[in-house]
């Protein structure tokens, strides 16, 4: 299933961008453009086993569907708990397979 290698991916790239230790991550924002083929829910579920055992596990994938964006996929930001409260970490990265 191709959400599922894609919902790695996702999972991966903002692993790799967060600080150390990780901050508790809430969400993790992207958006599926026109060249997209992957279902909302089917990337929401792979993501929540992708995420399973790592800082982002429990975190939620917000999906924005942008049919007029020119990508398939697009990390925007994650939002994860600060001490003052939310905050987001904007990427600006689309997410590599694995």
């Amino acid at each position: 299933m191709h959400e599922q290698s894609l919902a790695r991916g996702i999972v991966r790239q903002v692993l790799e961008g967060l600080p150390q230790p990780p901050p508790t991550v809430t969400a993790v924002h992207v958006r599926l453009g026109a060249l997209a083929s992957e279902r909302p829910e089917a990337l929401r579920a792979a993501f929540a086993l992708a995420a399973e055992g790592s800082a982002l596990a429990g975190s939620a994938l917000r999906i924005d569907e942008a049919p007029d964006a020119l990508v398939a996929v697009e990390l925007v930001a994650c939002t994860v708990l600060a001490g003052s409260g939310a905050e987001s970490i904007v990427t600006g990265q689309p997410p590599s397979p694995p």
